[in-house]
């Protein structure tokens, strides 16, 4: 994979600068894959925890 935007969110309150987040993907997790493998190997990087 290669790495083309790192975001980094920082917020700035009463003079200090507080760290938000860093995302590796823009699109705000909604924009789409080129292609339905792509989005299926993103998938199945991610663990959910099952709380049910």
């Amino acid at each position: 994979m290669i790495l083309l935007q790192l975001l980094i969110d920082l917020y700035v309150s009463s003079n200090k600068i507080y760290f938000g987040e860093i995302t590796l993907f823009p699109g705000g997790g909604v924009e789409l894959f080129k292609t339905y493998k792509m989005d299926l190997e993103m998938g199945n990087l991610i663990q959910l925890l099952n709380y049910a």
